[in-house]
């Protein structure tokens, strides 16, 4: 779940797991890729990759029963 942070707050809550300072970064990136919206547009690469529509995971989960 995103939680909205300063950016000094992001590198603080994710140091306390004693990751290497370039995990850290990459988590703090990600996070404000979040933040951004830069993830948020819908492509339908998983169709065009697999040959198969994307479902949800609901679906999956009902559906292999």
């Amino acid at each position: 779940m995103f939680h909205n942070e300063t950016i000094e707050e992001a590198y603080a809550s994710r140091a306390a797991f004693g990751a290497p300072v370039w995990q850290l970064g990459a988590w703090v990136s990600t996070y404000t890729a979040i933040a951004s919206n830069a993830m948020s547009k819908v492509s339908n690469h998983v169709e065009i990759i697999t040959g198969t529509p994307p479902i949800s995971l609901e679906e999956y989960l009902r559906t292999s029963g």
